[in-house]
């Protein structure tokens, strides 16, 4: 692929593998960083570097400038509940690089959203997929509503000149977690700092499939699109026995009570937020509705017309385990 690929958000989790499966297909990188990127992710990788910022467009048209194709793999992830605010961030955002991707003649233009856009059948109806209906009532955190309004958004440019895909990735794990995401459940049981277990249906992915996936919706994904991109269908209490097993600690034994763990969320985020004014609470409501809105999906379009395929659990579990080992996240036990 001879091409010029701008990958926004190469910094992540998703974004920076989504790089490193570009580079090994020998593409012409570039990546778009803000001053305050942490860019231990890419550091020492053959990428070209554009300053700029979802919120500043000319940044984002001479970013674009000469690029076939550009990854939207850094949309918003509200902490807090602020419905109006996120809204409106959100927004402004991704229409910024919808619009600079139009302007510039991209080719095509593929978005990293998220699984909790995918409906459901039900408890008793079939695997949720790219069809299941989706219903927002009785969810109170901004994070639902703002993921499924920026797809949206998306979605409704393919009919308006731009062609867009988009990738909808299940729980991802593996390296590369910086921050980390998902990955914060790998470190808090391997630092036995899980106190209990919030059990529920999950399907869970290695990040690096993902990517690969991503590449793949470039040629072959269907303009307009969606592509549920999973891997194993599992529970959180088997996840977290995976874990453990990979750390060589014991899980937690305790299974909290659903209404135990909103209450919990709704504390901390309101002594967090407007009391103490920290980042993040220490229990973010959202981690608790994506738990309690959790469920097991079928990708059998994504492996149907993508080639998607996932590797074994609990070798991404292990690999996962070993990388935030290695990074100090995960304290030595003796």
């Amino acid at each position: 692929m001879s091409d010029k690929i701008l990958v926004v958000g190469a910094t992540g989790f998703i974004g920076a593998n989504i790089v490193h499966s570009l580079l090994a297909r020998g593409v012409d990188v570039r990546v778009l960083l803000r001053p305050t990127s942490n860019t231990y992710n890419i550091d020492g990788l053959e990428v070209e570097r554009a300053e700029g910022d979802l919120t500043d467009h000319p940044s984002l048209l001479n970013a674009l400038e000469g690029c076939d194709y550009v990854f939207h793999a850094a949309g918003f992830y509200p902490i807090y509940s602020r419905p109006r605010e996120d809204e409106e961030r959100a927004m402004r955002e991704t229409r910024n690089l919808l619009s600079a991707a139009k302007a510039k003649g991209v080719k095509r233009f593929v978005y990293t959203s998220s699984l909790s856009t995918i409906g459901s059948y039900g408890t008793d109806g079939p695997l949720a997929d790219e069809k299941a209906p989706y219903h927002l009532d009785g969810i109170p955190s901004s994070y639902y509503r703002v993921k499924l309004l920026m797809e949206q958004e998306v979605l409704a440019m393919s009919p308006r000149g731009l062609d867009v895909v988009v990738a909808n990735p299940t729980a991802c794990f593996g390296p590369g977690d910086v921050k980390p995401t998902t990955g914060q459940i790998v470190v808090d049981v391997a630092n036995r700092k899980l106190p209990a277990l919030l059990d529920a249906p999950i399907n869970v992915v290695d990040v690096r499939d993902v990517a690969e996936s991503h590449v793949a919706l470039l040629q072959k994904g269907r303009r307009g699109e969606r592509y549920i991109l999973g891997g194993a269908n599992t529970t959180a209490a088997q996840l977290v026995s995976l874990i453990a097993k990979a750390a060589h600690v014991k899980p937690p034994a305790w299974k909290a009570p659903l209404w135990l763990a909103e209450f919990a969320a709704e504390l901390s985020e309101a002594v967090n937020g407007s009391v103490l004014n920290r980042a993040r609470p220490g229990i973010p409501r959202v981690a608790i509705e994506l738990v309690k809105y959790s469920q097991h999906m079928n990708d059998a379009k994504a492996r149907r017309e993508l080639g998607h395929a996932s590797r074994p659990l609990e070798e991404t579990v292990a690999d996962a385990v070993a990388w935030f080992k290695d990074l100090g996240y995960i304290r030595s036990r003796r």
